[in-house]
């Protein structure tokens, strides 16, 4: 049998046992199958229409906490920024005290220098005290002295009689050296009453070297303003050449 050869006309058969799409299959679903996934079907666009639903609020609430996050990032910058004001205060503070504890300390050496000066004083006072004390001992005693010597003057001077030379000599030469000693001790009773150390008087007042002093036995408080009782010139006038008084007045 010869071959049938194809020609461009002829369409090429389809293989055995393959459908073509001109050729719907054909398939039998059953009603109830059917209705089962259109149930399905209605339950799961229910189930998106939800979820969708649940993602839009939650995204709502998203947007809500991102917008309480940003207010709280602000808040934040906002707390940021107290703090480090806070910090310079509390540096500010800090220097302060450093600053009063100085102070304090200063304020303290201070009290401390003022009670040593104040405890110097006491004691530079009391010691004053003591000597300004035994100097009016001193002048006591002495004026006592003083006075006890002119009674022993008027004394002697009231037992001056008509006896011999010699004798009135003694008791002119005893005289003398008596109102010497009372002139020296009553310059320096006066000398200590002011404040001089006993020391400094006979260089002060070398009373006990003057020599003819005799005279000034009736005129102990001559103090060298009145009339010289030696040479009776004012001092304002000069004393004479050889009174006794001169170098000591004119010095």
């Amino acid at each position: 049998m010869a071959k049938r050869k194809k020609t461009m006309a002829e369409p090429e058969a389809p293989p055995v046992g393959i459908l073509t799409p001109a050729e719907p299959i054909p398939v039998q679903v059953p009603q109830a199958e059917l209705d089962a996934l259109r149930e399905a079907l209605a339950l799961e666009q229910q189930s998106h229409t939800e979820t969708r639903g649940l993602l839009e609020a939650t995204k709502s609430r998203a947007e809500g906490c991102w917008a309480q996050i940003e207010a709280m990032q602000q808040v934040t910058l906002g707390h940021r920024d107290q703090i480090e004001q806070l910090k310079a205060e509390n540096l500010k503070l800090v220097g302060d005290m450093a600053l009063l504890a100085r102070t304090a300390a200063a304020a303290e050496d201070e009290v401390e220098q003022h009670r040593i000066r104040g405890d110097r004083a006491v004691a530079q006072h009391t010691e004053e005290e003591s000597r300004r004390w035994t100097l009016e001992a001193d002048v006591e005693r002495w004026k006592a002295r003083v006075a006890d010597l002119e009674h022993d003057c008027e004394v002697m001077a009231q037992g001056v009689g008509e006896d011999t030379a010699d004798m009135e000599a003694e008791h002119q030469k005893a005289l003398q050296a008596m109102a010497e000693e009372v002139l020296y001790f009553r310059q320096k009773a006066e000398v200590m009453a002011q404040g001089v150390e006993v020391e400094k008087v006979e260089k002060v007042h070398p009373i006990i070297e003057l020599p003819g002093l005799m005279e000034l036995l009736k005129k102990l408080e001559w103090d060298g303003r009145d009339n010289c009782p030696l040479c009776h010139r004012h001092k304002t006038w000069g004393h004479r050449g050889d009174c006794p008084l001169r170098p000591w007045v004119e010095d």
